[in-house]
């Protein structure tokens, strides 16, 4: 069961042990819902934080401010007037929890880079920063400080650099997002990726000889494929649906592949997972698919909504390729490790160093915003053995007890 909002947890150590963070840690952020990937991640956070962490461990005490303001997904990043209330009242009560219990860390993940947050953030720090002898921020979003000196004005650099910088802790997703933690100066750095429960844990013995007979099946559709039936090539793109995730670059993209695949067996079906970022992207999205390079019989895209649980679970292992398309300014997409979990091979783009989470020199990344190449990487992979190495990396790198190991000597030492 999920913890309580407001609800102060119960730290790792042993009990009757001091507390290493000074007091416990106030973590000021939401869980879900909305769903996305940093709201699950607060989520696993707060609830590795109530398990055992070992002997001779110590964990802080969390004490969580469920900082929610936005009502579901549409509402994230936009203004709305009873935000400000909310966030007042969220700010309020965190303070409180400072002075009933002591707690003298104040644990934020500051704003995407957009003006409607940034603004949520000035505000947050003003009335909170005072109180809290120790400021940790988790950089879930990158491009902060690009954003800022790009495009906010005057005014927002100087209120952020006074109110932002010269923090304790600044905890990155990725190398590449130390720019932000470097921009605001702050005293100490450390790269945590994130990471989640195992959730194919079947994998050697179930999934992996699928994988493998997959890859098996479009080798010999390619080789022999004389009075062979069609094999379909199941493309999975899940997350928002926005064209700034490369939702239109996914669909050009399929269509161009198919159109390379014409004269092979193999057809690429695209199901796209996910809820509309608005409802003129579905306007847009729905026209696309009715073109005729996509539209044919049977169609080449597959809509499936949004999907969690059993229904997420079976897309993950039914799919034979993960398509990743961004165009933001991602800090560790929790959909590639799922996919990684499932020994799914991934296509993702290069932007902004994303392949950094992924094995060094892996083949499946293409040039971002240009679908040519997009499809191109798509047609590879329809001609590649199968390799398991991607599960192997998620083992090693982007488990949940990872993640929590390496949050418990991060707060722990501030």
């Amino acid at each position: 069961m999920p913890p309580r909002p407001n609800a102060p947890l119960a730290g790792a150590g042993p009990a009757g042990s001091a507390d290493p963070a000074r007091g416990g840690v106030v973590v000021f952020a939401h869980t879900p819902p909305p769903h996305h990937g940093q709201s699950a991640m607060v989520q696993l956070l707060l609830d590795l934080f109530q398990r055992p962490a070992g002997r001779g461990t110590d964990a802080p005490r969390l004490f969580h401010v469920n900082a929610r303001v936005s009502r579901d997904i549409a509402e994230v990043g936009g203004f709305r007037a009873g935000k400000i209330f909310a966030l007042f009242g969220h700010c309020l009560h965190a303070i409180r929890l400072r002075r009933r219990h002591g707690a003298r860390v104040f644990y934020y993940v500051p704003a995407p880079p957009a003006r409607t947050p940034v603004w949520r953030d000035l505000m947050v720090m003003a009335l909170c920063r005072p109180f809290f002898p120790r400021l940790v921020f988790h950089w879930h979003a990158g491009g902060l400080a690009d954003w800022l000196e790009h495009q906010g004005t005057l005014w927002e650099r100087h209120l952020a650099h006074r109110l932002l910088r010269r923090h304790h802790l600044s905890i990155v997703l990725r190398p590449f997002h130390r720019r932000d933690a470097d921009y605001f100066e702050a005293r100490q750095v450390t790269v945590i990726p994130n990471g989640l429960p195992d959730p194919c844990p079947d994998f050697e013995r179930d999934l992996q000889p699928h994988r493998y007979a997959a890859a098996t099946a479009r080798q010999r559709a390619l080789h022999h494929h004389e009075n062979r039936a069609s094999v379909v090539v199941r493309v999975l793109y899940l997350g928002l649906l926005r064209r700034e995730k490369g939702l239109f670059d996914a669909l050009d993209a399929v269509a161009l592949a198919n159109a390379r695949l014409r004269e092979t067996p193999l057809r690429l079906e695209l199901t796209v997972a996910g809820e509309f970022a608005s409802a003129a992207v579905r306007a847009e999205f729905e026209r696309r698919v009715a073109a005729p390079d996509l539209a044919g019989t049977p169609p080449a895209v597959r809509r499936a909504g949004f999907v969690s649980g059993a229904a997420k679970d079976g897309l993950l292992r039914e799919s034979d390729c993960l398509c990743f398309p961004t165009l933001l300014p991602e800090g560790f997409p929790l959909t590639l490790a799922e996919a990684m979990a499932y020994g799914l091979p991934i296509v993702t783009s290069d932007f902004r160093q994303l392949p950094e989470i992924l094995p060094p020199a892996y083949p499946g990344v293409f040039a971002a915003g240009q679908p040519a190449d997009l499809a191109a990487r798509l047609v590879e992979f329809t001609h590649r053995d199968y390799d398991p190495v991607l599960r192997h990396w998620f083992l090693k790198h982007y488990t949940a007890e990872r993640f929590a190991e390496r949050m418990r000597a991060a707060l722990s030492a501030v």
